[in-house]
């Protein structure tokens, strides 16, 4: 996939800035460590965008929206959750001018990195001379299952557990459906709400068929869903029949009067 620099990245980016008052070597360091991470920033940015395109297809619009989310609360993390609502997160490193061929190149993962039930995609940058053009190769997908506990004892990648590219599971194509890529991934598809009258979180599991046939009729499942368009069992069943369903959790009476 390649994004031009005018390509939607978006995010706030913030860098940690010392005193005006520091030595010219000490400066030299914290402008170094400025430069890297901002490129780190970017290449996270630029690879998730492309990731997020290639599961949801839909011109970007999932990541901006993930992204306008993020930045109002800029300091907390996302919980290894890159891909929302689905528990993915997307792993990006740049490719350098050695010569080496995307599948020679290895994925890291380092322990603070690592989230519990999480789908790891790898992907790797690779920019042109003059950084007008953005290549982004996905490389393949790893449950954090598959993580081992061995980590590597020495060199650049010390502490990290390391995969070869070559032994990554492959991504479905980008024209599969989403849920024959989740379903890949050993994902299910859902949307998680809450009821407009008890306001108990649902999560309702969704299939193709329903989100095709739903989009047939001009209605957008996860638009729906989200404005709470919705009710629970135990409210739909006292809707339609008058009967307080057993067995609930507790519900205010003034909802059903």
């Amino acid at each position: 996939m390649r994004f031009s620099r005018n390509a939607n990245i978006c995010g706030v980016s913030y860098v940690p800035v010392k005193g005006h008052e520091m030595e010219s070597e000490e400066k030299r360091r914290d402008e170094g460590y400025t430069t890297r991470n901002l490129e780190y920033q970017f290449i996270g940015q630029v690879t998730t965008c492309a990731a997020s395109e290639w599961l949801f297809r839909d011109g970007t619009k999932s990541y901006s929206k993930v992204r306008e989310e993020q930045d109002k609360n800029p300091y907390a993390g996302d919980g290894g959750t890159d891909l929302k609502p689905y528990p993915v997160d997307v792993k990006g490193s740049r490719m350098r001018a050695s010569g080496r061929k995307p599948m020679q190149y290895n994925f890291p993962l380092r322990p603070v990195e690592r989230h519990k039930s999480t789908v790891y995609i790898a992907t790797l940058a690779q920019f042109d001379d003059d950084f007008h053009c953005v290549k982004v190769y996905l490389m393949g997908w790893l449950p954090e299952s598959r993580i081992t506990s061995k980590t590597v004892g020495h060199g650049v990648f010390k502490g990290a557990h390391l995969t070869k590219m070559r032994d990554l599971n492959p991504l479905p194509s980008i024209h599969s459906t989403l849920n024959e890529k989740l379903t890949t991934l050993g994902i299910k598809m859902e949307y998680k709400t809450t009821c407009r009258l008890c306001k108990n979180e649902i999560v309702i599991e969704i299939n193709d068929d329903k989100d095709s046939a739903a989009k047939g009729a001009g209605l957008n499942l996860e638009t729906w869903i989200g404005n709470s368009k919705v009710l629970c069992e135990p409210c739909y069943t006292y809707k339609e029949t008058g009967v307080r369903p057993t067995n609930t959790p507790p519900m205010k009476d003034f909802l059903f009067e």
